[in-house]
Protein backbone atom coordinates (compact mmCIF):
# COMPACT_ATOMS: atom_id res chain seq x y z
CA UNK A 1 0.00 0.00 0.00
CA UNK A 2 1.25 3.47 -0.99
CA UNK A 3 0.29 6.13 1.00
CA UNK A 4 0.10 10.18 -0.59
CA UNK A 5 0.35 12.92 1.64
CA UNK A 6 -2.03 15.14 -0.11
CA UNK A 7 -2.65 18.54 2.47
CA UNK A 8 -6.02 19.27 3.41
CA UNK A 9 -7.41 22.38 2.33
CA UNK A 10 -7.46 25.15 4.80
CA UNK A 11 -10.64 26.39 5.62
CA UNK A 12 -10.43 30.14 6.47
CA UNK A 13 -13.48 32.01 8.79
CA UNK A 14 -14.49 35.32 8.33
CA UNK A 15 -17.10 37.18 10.00
CA UNK A 16 -19.06 39.75 8.38
CA UNK A 17 -22.07 41.96 9.32
CA UNK A 18 -25.31 41.23 8.29
CA UNK A 19 -26.75 43.91 5.81
CA UNK A 20 -29.63 43.11 3.84
CA UNK A 21 -29.07 42.26 0.15
CA UNK A 22 -25.41 42.69 0.61
CA UNK A 23 -24.06 40.43 2.30
CA UNK A 24 -25.54 37.94 0.53
CA UNK A 25 -23.98 38.87 -2.64
CA UNK A 26 -20.13 39.15 -0.81
CA UNK A 27 -20.77 35.90 0.73
CA UNK A 28 -21.28 34.48 -2.84
CA UNK A 29 -18.06 36.25 -4.20
CA UNK A 30 -16.03 35.11 -1.56
CA UNK A 31 -16.80 31.43 -2.35
CA UNK A 32 -16.14 32.15 -5.72
CA UNK A 33 -12.90 32.82 -5.02
CA UNK A 34 -11.84 30.39 -2.88
CA UNK A 35 -14.01 27.48 -1.30
CA UNK A 36 -12.25 27.09 1.58
CA UNK A 37 -13.83 30.36 3.05
CA UNK A 38 -16.69 30.13 5.42
CA UNK A 39 -18.22 33.17 6.50
CA UNK A 40 -20.27 33.86 9.53
CA UNK A 41 -23.07 36.69 9.69
CA UNK A 42 -23.58 39.00 12.83
CA UNK A 43 -26.04 41.55 13.36
CA UNK A 44 -25.22 45.01 13.50
CA UNK A 45 -28.39 46.59 15.26
CA UNK A 46 -29.25 44.65 18.79
CA UNK A 47 -32.32 45.00 21.08
CA UNK A 48 -29.59 46.62 23.43
CA UNK A 49 -28.41 49.21 20.86
CA UNK A 50 -31.98 50.14 19.97
CA UNK A 51 -33.23 50.54 23.20
CA UNK A 52 -29.96 51.66 25.21
CA UNK A 53 -32.35 53.19 28.08
CA UNK A 54 -35.48 51.29 28.04
CA UNK A 55 -36.13 52.80 32.20
CA UNK A 56 -36.73 55.92 33.50
CA UNK A 57 -34.19 57.35 35.65
CA UNK A 58 -35.17 57.96 39.16
CA UNK A 59 -36.19 61.09 39.97
CA UNK A 60 -33.56 62.74 42.60
CA UNK A 61 -36.61 63.42 45.44
CA UNK A 62 -37.36 59.61 44.98
CA UNK A 63 -34.19 58.39 45.35
CA UNK A 64 -33.60 56.26 48.94
CA UNK A 65 -30.55 54.63 51.02
CA UNK A 66 -28.72 57.68 49.94
CA UNK A 67 -25.97 60.24 51.88
CA UNK A 68 -26.91 63.84 50.70
CA UNK A 69 -25.50 67.53 50.75
CA UNK A 70 -28.14 70.43 51.16
CA UNK A 71 -26.64 73.61 51.40
CA UNK A 72 -27.52 76.57 52.93
CA UNK A 73 -29.18 79.74 51.03
CA UNK A 74 -27.90 82.10 53.23
CA UNK A 75 -24.35 81.31 54.04
CA UNK A 76 -21.66 79.39 52.66
CA UNK A 77 -22.25 75.95 54.98
CA UNK A 78 -23.61 72.80 54.04
CA UNK A 79 -25.38 69.82 55.57
CA UNK A 80 -24.39 66.20 55.09
CA UNK A 81 -27.03 63.17 55.92
CA UNK A 82 -28.18 60.14 55.39
CA UNK A 83 -31.89 58.32 54.58
CA UNK A 84 -33.19 55.26 54.18
CA UNK A 85 -36.36 56.95 52.85
CA UNK A 86 -37.13 59.02 49.59
CA UNK A 87 -35.29 62.50 49.50
CA UNK A 88 -38.16 64.17 49.48
CA UNK A 89 -39.79 62.85 52.81
CA UNK A 90 -35.85 63.41 54.55
CA UNK A 91 -36.44 66.93 53.00
CA UNK A 92 -40.27 67.54 53.93
CA UNK A 93 -39.10 65.97 57.69
CA UNK A 94 -36.09 68.92 57.71
CA UNK A 95 -38.13 71.85 56.94
CA UNK A 96 -40.65 70.66 59.79
CA UNK A 97 -38.02 70.09 62.35
CA UNK A 98 -36.53 73.41 61.24
CA UNK A 99 -39.79 75.29 62.47
CA UNK A 100 -40.95 72.52 64.81
CA UNK A 101 -37.86 71.04 66.82
CA UNK A 102 -35.13 72.63 66.13
CA UNK A 103 -33.07 70.74 68.83
CA UNK A 104 -33.52 67.13 66.48
CA UNK A 105 -30.88 67.52 64.30
CA UNK A 106 -28.38 70.30 63.31
CA UNK A 107 -29.94 71.33 60.23
CA UNK A 108 -33.07 72.59 62.23
CA UNK A 109 -30.58 74.14 64.77
CA UNK A 110 -28.86 76.09 61.93
CA UNK A 111 -31.94 77.47 60.14
CA UNK A 112 -33.81 78.40 63.42
CA UNK A 113 -31.17 79.96 65.02
CA UNK A 114 -29.17 81.56 62.56
CA UNK A 115 -33.07 82.32 60.96
CA UNK A 116 -30.99 80.93 57.43
CA UNK A 117 -32.79 79.35 54.42
CA UNK A 118 -31.05 76.23 53.36
CA UNK A 119 -31.34 75.59 49.68
CA UNK A 120 -33.62 72.33 49.52
CA UNK A 121 -33.17 72.65 45.47
CA UNK A 122 -29.67 72.17 45.12
CA UNK A 123 -29.51 68.77 47.41
CA UNK A 124 -26.49 66.87 45.92
CA UNK A 125 -26.26 62.47 46.41
CA UNK A 126 -23.65 62.21 47.67
CA UNK A 127 -23.19 58.53 47.65
CA UNK A 128 -26.29 55.53 47.24
CA UNK A 129 -25.56 52.33 49.57
CA UNK A 130 -28.45 50.41 50.97
CA UNK A 131 -26.76 48.77 54.00
CA UNK A 132 -26.92 50.93 57.17
CA UNK A 133 -23.54 50.27 58.32
CA UNK A 134 -21.79 51.13 55.03
CA UNK A 135 -24.41 53.85 54.76
CA UNK A 136 -23.26 55.50 57.62
CA UNK A 137 -20.05 54.93 57.36
CA UNK A 138 -19.93 56.79 54.31
CA UNK A 139 -22.08 59.75 55.94
CA UNK A 140 -19.13 60.40 58.67
CA UNK A 141 -16.04 60.26 55.67
CA UNK A 142 -17.90 62.53 53.98
CA UNK A 143 -18.71 64.38 57.01
CA UNK A 144 -14.73 64.45 57.99
CA UNK A 145 -13.72 65.09 54.16
CA UNK A 146 -16.17 68.14 53.88
CA UNK A 147 -15.65 71.86 55.06
CA UNK A 148 -17.53 74.37 56.41
CA UNK A 149 -20.54 72.67 57.70
CA UNK A 150 -23.22 72.79 59.45
CA UNK A 151 -22.92 69.23 61.17
CA UNK A 152 -22.02 69.03 64.77
CA UNK A 153 -18.96 66.74 65.83
CA UNK A 154 -21.11 64.51 67.34
CA UNK A 155 -21.83 63.27 63.83
CA UNK A 156 -18.61 61.19 63.49
CA UNK A 157 -17.82 59.98 66.93
CA UNK A 158 -18.34 56.59 66.45
CA UNK A 159 -16.03 56.70 63.31
CA UNK A 160 -13.35 54.82 64.47
CA UNK A 161 -9.95 56.54 64.82
CA UNK A 162 -7.95 55.09 62.40
CA UNK A 163 -10.57 55.34 59.74
CA UNK A 164 -10.27 59.51 60.63
CA UNK A 165 -6.78 59.51 61.03
CA UNK A 166 -6.90 57.67 57.13
CA UNK A 167 -9.48 60.36 56.22
CA UNK A 168 -7.84 63.30 57.61
CA UNK A 169 -4.73 62.52 55.18
CA UNK A 170 -6.94 62.00 52.47
CA UNK A 171 -8.01 65.76 53.32
CA UNK A 172 -4.96 66.90 53.46
CA UNK A 173 -3.35 65.52 50.18
CA UNK A 174 -6.10 66.93 48.27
Amino acid sequence: HSTTNTPLPTIKYFKLPFIQDLTPKLTRIFKSVDENIKIANYTVLTIGSIFTKVKDKTPKDQLSNIIYCIPCGSCNKQYIGQTNRHLKCRITSHKSDSRLYPDRCSLAKHVHDEQHVMNYNETKILAMENNLNKRLFLEMAFIIQTDNLINKKSDVEHLSEIYAYLLQLEKQHQ
